[in-house]
């Protein structure tokens, strides 16, 4: 019952809400390198490396599911060749990223690391936060009838 009341969000509204956070914070975070710290920074260029790579992840994430749910049916060829690709393609880019970031000088890999994982990080605390909102406005409303 109690989750019942929450309004599903739209998928798409959430990968659109995602990239834009993430768009913000690496903005931020160039801004914050630009006036404090040096330029040519390692952390800075893994950082921004790794949150593109997330980025991407998310969209790919995105088109994966979007075959199963625009033809609703599931287990089709079509949508496992899809998902598989997209999962195949996601994997390569991030070892492909930390193969280069262990190799050379200027990419740091613990900010590789931290940039890749920001884009579902903020995806489930945005998501977190939409369900906390929606069921204590549902229930608002549910005691005041």
């Amino acid at each position: 019952m109690f989750f019942g009341a929450v309004k599903e969000r739209d998928m798409f509204e959430q990968v659109i809400r995602t990239l834009k956070l993430l768009s913000l914070i690496a903005v931020l975070f160039l801004i914050c390198c630009v006036l404090f710290f040096d330029v040519s920074s390692c952390i800075k260029n893994g950082f921004v490396a790794g949150m593109a790579i997330g980025a991407i992840n998310t969209v790919l994430t995105y088109i994966g599911l979007s075959c199963s749910l625009v033809e609703r049916q599931y287990y089709s060829k079509k949508h496992m060749v899809c998902n598989k690709a997209t999962f195949l393609l996601r994997w390569t880019l991030i070892i492909a990223l930390i193969f280069l970031a262990s190799r050379v000088d200027w990419l740091n890999i613990y900010a590789v690391f931290i940039g890749v994982i920001m884009a579902p990080v903020i995806s489930f605390v945005d998501f977190g936060v939409a369900v906390v909102f929606n069921c204590r406005g549902s229930t608002r409303n549910l005691e005041n009838k």
